[in-house]
């Protein structure tokens, strides 16, 4: 019975392309019963189908539980440019700490020390900078000041021994 179901909920919800979002708009029902499902089944192919759901639904805080939960840590890139179009970095910032063990991309770093430093979290920057990471932090330093976070830029750029760039920050 619940591998019939499971099977049912991935094809339900498998491609989750946005033709395919009236599964989850036209059908609150099942969308309803497929996060109830989820979360009893405690699978992770069904929570994350599920997290994915919510995040093309525009669900991103909810989206982002259901991946920490599912400590699902394979769909980081789209859970990070959802959270940026949505504005809600505190949960970016949970979701990246629980995909880093797993995924040592700079990427993953990178965008740790961005969210961190939206959300005006310095002391974390410096902290961080401070541990092993594979934060490409020059280019981190450039994106900081070109979004006039010159605080948060100033500590990158204080950090790599960067000049001239870190005297710009401070003009």
């Amino acid at each position: 019975m619940i591998r019939e179901a499971t099977g049912f909920l991935l094809d339900v919800m498998k491609p989750n392309l946005p033709e395919q979002g009236y599964l989850q708009t036209e059908h609150p029902f099942l969308f309803e019963r497929a996060l109830e499902f989820a979360f009893w089944v405690e699978e992770y192919a069904v929570r994350s189908q599920v997290a994915k759901a919510q995040v093309c639904e525009g669900l991103v805080s909810v989206a982002i539980e259901s991946f920490i939960q599912a400590e699902g840590a394979t769909q980081f890139l789209d859970v990070i440019r959802a959270a940026e179009d949505a504005n809600v970095y505190h949960d970016l910032v949970r979701n990246i700490l629980m995909v880093r063990p797993k995924s040592k991309e700079p990427k993953v770093d990178s965008e740790l020390i961005y969210a961190y430093a939206k959300i005006d979290r310095l002391g974390d920057i410096e902290e961080f900078i401070l541990m092993p990471n594979a934060a490409n932090l020059p280019n981190v330093g450039d994106c900081l000041y070109d979004e006039a976070l010159y605080e948060a830029a100033k500590v990158i750029y204080a950090f790599i021994s960067n000049w001239a760039k870190l005297a710009v920050t401070l003009v």
